[in-house]
This record gives structure tokens, sequence and C-alpha cells, in this order.
């Protein structure tokens, strides 16, 4: 009698458990992608939003070149082509970035002696029509990270009528050989309704 149920008790077969095991690697497969992609997608975001902090920071920078110049009552834009290393010239492109150290104070009046300290120190890297200007310029290059390496510069674009400016803060960056860029505009108005 014992050996009579043994018989008749049945187990997986050979296709049953190959099936199963088939089906459990198909799930295992699935969900390693579906973490692999969440986490290059994390790291391309994290990218994405550093550039975007930097283009704001060129916003900021362009927008403290202007106040600065205002506080002393001087003109932030180069209009009469006198190439003053501490303003922005229309149709140029620049690299605008905060300085490390408080020094170098400019003179910004000659007759009385004034002095201002620029926290920020401006590079011309071109002109907006330029077709061989290069967004990746070494002059453009700011810190990364995870070997990403991020690069800003300014457009002084033109006068949005009589009392504004339009400026841009571009960041170009490569991840994995893909060319990211962000792109940030503002309109820099004359709310002194002075020199601008």
């Amino acid at each position: 009698m014992l050996a009579g149920n043994i018989m008749n008790k049945k187990g997986f077969t050979l296709v049953e458990v190959l099936l199963g095991m088939m089906i459990l690697t198909i799930a295992i497969v699935l969900a390693t992608n579906l973490f692999l992609t969440a986490m290059r997608s994390n790291k391309v975001m994290t990218y994405n939003l550093k550039a975007y902090y930097l283009a704001q920071e060129g916003i900021e920078l362009t927008r403290n070149i202007r106040d600065t110049h205002w506080l002393h009552n001087l003109d932030w834009l180069d209009g009469q082509g006198d190439a003053d290393p501490t303003k922005l010239e229309k149709g140029k492109i620049y690299s605008i970035n905060f300085k490390d150290a408080i020094s170098d104070w400019t003179e910004v009046d000659q007759i009385s002696g004034m002095y201002v300290y620029f926290p920020w120190v401006i590079a011309s890297a071109g002109n907006t029509d330029d077709a061989s200007f290069n967004p990746y310029n070494e002059q453009l290059k700011l810190d990364g990270n995870d070997g990403v390496i991020f690069y800003r510069h300014i457009n002084v674009l033109s006068r949005v009528g009589g009392d504004s400016v339009l400026i841009q803060s571009v960041v170009n960056f490569e991840d994995g050989g893909k060319k990211n860029e962000v792109i940030l505009e503002e309109v820099l108005t004359n709310w002194k309704k002075g020199v601008l």
C-alpha cells in the first residue's frame, strides 16, 4: 500500500521546471534593466540640474554687472567701443565667472580716484554672429564632476525696445559622447531709467 501512494503522487516535470526558471530569469532581467535605466536617468537629470543652476548663475552675474555699474552711476554696456574690461558689449559672447578672492580693485574715475571692487571677471569669447565659435572652449570651462565638464558663455544679444537688453546664458556639457545644452534667457530692463 505504501508503494502505491508513492507512485500516485505527481511532481514537477522537466518542462515545468524549465518554464518556471525561464519566467524567473525574464523577471530578473527586466527588473535589472529597469533599475539601470532609472540610475542612468537620475545621472542625466543631475547633470541637467547642475547645468540649469550654472546658467542661472550666469544670468545673476550679468544682473550683478548691471547693478554694480549703476550703483556707481556708470554704464554697464560698452557702447563707446573703448573695450572696458568691466563692461559688456552688444553682439558679443562672454565668459563671466566669480573672482576667487577679494582683490584687484578697479579705478573707475581718475579725477576723483574712486575705486570699485567688481566680484566677477569678464573675458570676451567671440561675437554672436561668429559661425566658428566653439562652445567647448577652454576659456569657458567650469568645474564638473564624474568626468563631466561644463562650459558656460553669456550672449549679449540685442536691445529689446529702448529700455531693455536680451541676455542668454548658455551651458554646454557632454555626457557619454552626447552633447547637451541648457539655455536661459533674461531681458534686463533699465530700472534706473538712466544710463541704458
